[in-house]
């Protein structure tokens, strides 16, 4: 009798509880469902607006202290002016696709995705506006250069031989060989009126009095800064040099335009000779 009641009396003994049983302070929640969840932004954060402003307040700056001291023109102006345009279309673009950046991806429409190229390309073309503008000389990079050249021309009643050079010059050059004749310091003071800068990427010559003065015949070539022993010879220190400070390379180039040079001739001797 004993020993039954000490089994039943180990079989009415209480069990542990299961380790996730509800009253158990360690039990781990389950994980809510994925539809409850927030949902990632599906577009990039908002930073092109403040990269807008930051570089059109900074080339603002730079190009009214530039154009202050003389640096630039006030073209540079209207370059920027560009690039606020471009810039503020851009930021219209973004504004549109931050008002769908928090939709799910299925929601967002199909103008955001055509929004966002748009945006970027406007954003990055107004970068060569902004650099144009604030140093206007790098447009000499991309022109297409030509080659010095000689050709005759004329100027009111006057034939010239002018030498085009591909950029702006210094005006100051006079190192000059016409065929195989150096032009002199001593002449170039003499008859100074004969050598003229109509710009300053052209070297302008009165030829037909120059041969005259020096007894030349008619002029087919023309070079320019010479380093013949010739030249050194004759004093002429000055070549000609771009407006940046390069020398000008040693080059020798036939004249064009001989048609204008014999009309001009004819012109001349007509009037010698009293025709109308």
């Amino acid at each position: 009798m004993v020993r039954k009641t000490r089994y039943n009396a180990r079989m009415t003994e209480p069990s542990p509880p299961p380790d996730n049983a509800p009253g158990d302070a360690s039990a781990q929640p389950f994980p809510p469902p994925a539809d409850s969840l927030p949902k990632p932004p599906t577009l990039p954060k908002n930073v092109l607006l403040y990269a807008v402003a930051f570089i059109h307040v900074f080339a603002l700056l730079v190009v009214s202290a530039l154009y202050f001291v003389g640096l630039t023109p006030g073209s540079s102006f209207l370059y920027l002016l560009g690039a606020m345009g471009l810039g503020a279309l851009a930021s219209l673009f973004w504004l549109y696709i931050e008002k769908q950046r928090k939709r799910p991806l299925e929601e967002i429409s199909f103008f955001a995705w055509i929004a966002f190229p748009l945006a970027m390309l406007l954003f990055f073309g107004q970068m060569p506006l902004v650099a144009i503008a604030i140093y206007p000389s790098i447009t000499e990079f991309f022109e297409p250069h030509e080659p010095v050249q000689a050709y005759y021309v004329r100027r009111g009643d006057q034939l010239c031989l002018d030498i085009s050079f591909p950029l702006e010059m210094k005006e100051e050059g006079n190192n000059v060989r016409l065929g195989d004749t150096v032009i002199t310091a001593e002449f170039l003071v003499e008859h100074s009126e004969l050598f003229q800068w109509p710009n300053s990427r052209v070297y302008s010559m009165r030829i037909l009095e120059i041969e005259k003065q020096l007894g030349l015949p008619e002029t087919t070539s023309v070079s320019i800064n010479s380093d013949s022993q010739e030249v050194a010879r004759s004093r002429i220190a000055v070549a000609f040099r771009y407006a940046g400070g390069e020398r000008v390379q040693p080059i020798t180039v036939d004249a064009s335009g001989h048609e204008v040079r014999r009309r001009a001739l004819k012109r001349a001797t007509h009037q010698d000779l009293g025709s109308p």
